[in-house]
């Protein structure tokens, strides 16, 4: 089993570079936030936590990163318990800005929706993914 688990997070394989280029080609638009994920989805500023404030997404553990939500994180501040490590001056320079942030950040009960930026209509389908994520490729007729 953990020959498994570590096969299945090998950056080399195939499906990690599927599950990075649909991050990176999705923007979510957080209005009741249970629906987006807090540390991982591009839903602040059109930016992803970790890119914003990496040296805090670095002392998440993998569980809070993989499952917290939106609404789970700004109910009553969540997402602050989910830091498991003390912070360098660096991630304190980074927390007080995502802070700031997060706090224009205002819920209602509409739901999230998600946006996939490689067609005009923002509507995901297997084959606008298979064309973007071949883009630039070369075929090979024969």
């Amino acid at each position: 089993m953990v020959m498994v688990m570590a096969a299945k997070n090998d950056s080399s394989r195939p499906w990690q570079q599927v599950r990075q280029f649909f991050a990176l080609s999705v923007l979510s638009v957080v209005v009741n936030g249970t629906n987006t994920l807090f540390w991982l989805d591009k839903w602040l500023n059109g930016s992803a936590i970790h890119d914003i404030a990496p040296a805090i997404a670095c002392m998440v553990g993998r569980r809070a990163i993989s499952t917290r939500t939106v609404a789970q994180a700004l109910d009553n501040w969540q997402w602050v318990s989910d830091i498991e490590s003390p912070l360098s001056l660096i991630g304190l320079q980074q927390y007080l800005k995502l802070w700031d942030a997060l706090r224009g950040v205002t819920l209602s009960q509409d739901a999230d929706r998600h946006i996939w930026m490689h067609i005009a209509s923002g509507q995901f389908s297997s084959k606008s993914y298979y064309i973007a994520f071949f883009m630039g490729s070369i075929s090979f007729e024969p």
